[in-house]
């Protein structure tokens, strides 16, 4: 469905998505090795010795703050990249209603509102 899409979108589009799409792995990666650093962490923060706890409490400190930092972004270039996607829509979508001939058409507010429906659906 991607593939799709970006194909309709056309290049100028689709850079961005994919650029936002790599962000997320990325972040979702990030998130994973947080996960993973808990073990470890609350092993040697519940085990016999709490003080060894030290380097795995840091090293789960800065993996939640690269994460978070990576989640921020990725989440602002989605929502921006969504609101240029559906403006790149309603542009496309525009060029095409002006092609179409005018004898034989709907009324302008019904031919917009069918359109913003659809666009909507589609999202």
């Amino acid at each position: 469905m991607i593939p799709m899409l970006l194909r309709v979108l056309g290049e100028n589009y689709a850079r961005p998505v994919r650029r936002t799409i790599a962000l997320m792995v990325v972040t979702a990666i990030a998130e994973g090795l947080s996960y993973a650093l808990l073990v470890p962490m609350l092993r040697a923060l519940f085990g016999s010795d709490p003080r060894s706890a030290w380097q795995w409490l840091i090293a789960f400190g800065a993996a939640v703050a690269v994460y978070a930092v990576l989640r921020y972004r990725s989440d602002l270039s989605g929502f921006q990249v969504g609101t240029a996607m559906l403006r790149g829509m309603y542009h496309r979508l525009g060029e095409h209603l002006a092609r179409l001939p005018l004898a034989g058409t709907a009324p302008t507010v019904s031919v917009t509102c069918l359109s913003w429906q659809a666009v909507a659906s589609s999202m």
